[in-house]
């Protein structure tokens, strides 16, 4: 069944949040929204680095070995040094076999924990993806650690 409008609108909002930050980082973005993708989002430029970035943003599971292969698709037809698949959630294991196998020089998995850790995580810019997460009925226990990572002194997150 394909996804329904809310979805759709939550993913693009999410892609959109994730090329806001590549540009607080100083890269040019392309967007590939309206061509033939080729499993890339958009194309983030730096100098003589273009990072292909995939984004999914789907909640009852996680990424798996089709996000990998179409990132793959998308870094070899639009000659990307690297590329990042970008997830609310995690990977499949299988897809974690698959990005291991054919090495960080070609696709780098980040999911929310590692996507957390490279965010300059100011409280506007972390409240929005916190708003995306809930929105998308994210598992709490993923909003929380989110949450708590944000604001570790805010008596808001405490149980």
């Amino acid at each position: 069944m394909p996804p329904g409008p809310r979805t759709i609108k939550i993913a693009r909002e999410f892609e959109l949040f994730v090329q806001d930050f590549y540009r607080s980082q100083g890269f040019e973005i392309v967007d590939t929204a309206g061509r033939k993708e080729c499993g890339l989002d958009f194309i983030a430029k730096k100098e003589l680095t273009r990072i292909g970035v995939q984004v999914k943003c789907n909640p009852r599971r996680g990424a798996g070995v089709s996000a990998v292969r179409q990132t793959l698709k998308g870094h070899k037809l639009y000659k990307c040094t690297f590329c990042h698949l970008v997830v609310l959630q995690d990977f499949s294991r299988d897809a974690v076999k698959l990005a291991n196998q054919v090495g960080q020089n070609q696709v780098r998995l980040i999911n929310s924990e590692k996507f957390m850790e490279k965010l300059d995580a100011g409280k506007v810019e972390g409240f929005r993806l916190l708003q995306i997460m809930a929105e998308h009925a994210m598992e709490n226990d993923l909003i929380e650690k989110v949450a708590v990572r944000l604001h570790p002194d805010d008596s808001v997150f405490d149980t």
